[in-house]
């Protein structure tokens, strides 16, 4: 019986009779959405006498599905309409090590990743077929064959700004371990630029997998296309400093958070600008689990502060990004939620002088 899937969000093992033995045994189930990779899952197992260990029930790559929950899937430019759903991922052990647990019973830890990803940076084989193909027509097509969807910002530029392939090594039996399909990716998202003619109004993109979604563009372009609601809303355009109105869909979180809002804010968010650009924006909050477990990076959220009047405190609000979800599953702990405003290119970044000079000390 498969009972964690029966339950709803949780870990299913791919062969129904060991699922509740596994399931009675975990001790923490830890979740980690991230916009640097993929999904990874931390999982703490009760070995008893070993027992696990002489049956190898944990190798490495073995299949596991993770079934948590969701809101709304992507689409190019926005939500579809729906409500809270469930989502299943197929992951793999990507490590397993075991210690000293309870008494003397060992304890398994376990590191589970997407497997799609995991598969990536095993392939060497596929490298030199696209080397001659567009970036976006590489990455496009790597990740329909390893079963994720591509999200993608294409170019008016064409393939003079997605990147550099650049000497792909090749794998050489005996010689040459060579490039994995996830090495060629990883580079050419570091030299991917987008749209702007000028090297320096352009900014990097990122590559990474969300709901089994994956996601190669620019954070810029990214803001404002996932969420709960879609409204016109006021934002700082990168290009000229100046707040501009456009459509974004989103996801409110607002402190104190009203009743019927779907993200419930335990407490302040933290929120911290930096002299090193007056307009970039890093915060973190604390969700309640209810939806908070359905947030993803690349959604984006319209935060608001209000006083105990209700009135919005400027300067502290706006559209930022999802950059990273933890939580640990089977508790009643909130959910920690990382948020940023999209990265902004070098041009754009305006530094001024001071009006004369002042004194570095008093007598």
């Amino acid at each position: 019986m498969k009972t964690r899937q029966q339950r709803g969000p949780g870990l299913t093992w791919t062969e129904g009779d060991i699922d509740s033995v596994i399931d009675d045994a975990i001790l923490t189930t830890s979740v980690s959405y991230s916009m640097d990779m993929a999904t990874e899952i931390t999982v703490s197992v009760l070995d008893r006498n070993f027992e696990m260990a002489r049956r190898n029930y944990f190798w490495v790559t073995r299949d596991v599905w993770w079934t948590s929950d969701t809101v709304h899937g992507f689409s190019e430019y926005s939500y579809q309409g729906g409500s809270k759903q469930h989502v299943q991922q197929l992951m793999e052990i990507a490590s397993a090590g075991v210690n000293q647990g309870p008494a003397a019973s060992p304890v398994w830890e376990l590191q589970l990743r997407t497997k799609a990803i995991q598969q990536m940076k095993r392939d060497r084989s596929r490298t030199k077929e696209y080397v001659d193909n567009a970036a976006t027509g590489y990455v496009k097509r790597t990740a329909e064959e390893f079963g994720l969807i591509p999200v993608i910002q294409y170019s008016n530029e064409g393939h003079a700004h997605f990147g550099n392939f650049g000497d792909i090594k090749q794998f050489k039996y005996g010689e040459e371990r060579g490039e994995s399909t996830w090495d060629v990716i990883a580079r050419l998202k570091g030299s991917a630029k987008g749209d702007e003619s000028d090297a320096k109004q352009r900014t990097n993109y990122v590559a990474f997998e969300a709901n089994g979604y994956f996601f190669f563009c620019s954070q810029a372009w990214l803001l404002g296309k996932w969420g709960t609601e879609t409204a016109t809303g006021g934002w700082m355009n990168p290009k000229t400093s100046q707040r501009e109105l456009r459509e974004f869909t989103y996801v409110p979180a607002e402190w104190p958070s009203p009743a019927h809002h779907l993200i419930q804010l335990h407490q302040i968010p933290n929120i911290r600008r930096s002299d090193n650009d007056p307009l970039e924006v890093t915060g973190s909050m604390q969700v309640d689990r209810a939806n908070g477990t359905s947030l993803r990076p690349g959604m984006t959220i319209h935060l608001t502060l209000k006083d105990d009047t209700g009135a919005p405190i400027d300067g502290l609000g706006g559209f930022f990004l999802i950059d990273r979800v933890d939580y640990t599953q089977m508790s009643s702990d909130s959910v920690s939620v990382n948020f940023r405003s999209p990265e902004r290119a070098e041009g754009y970044i305006r530094e001024y002088a001071l009006e004369g000079m002042t004194s570095a000390t008093r007598p």
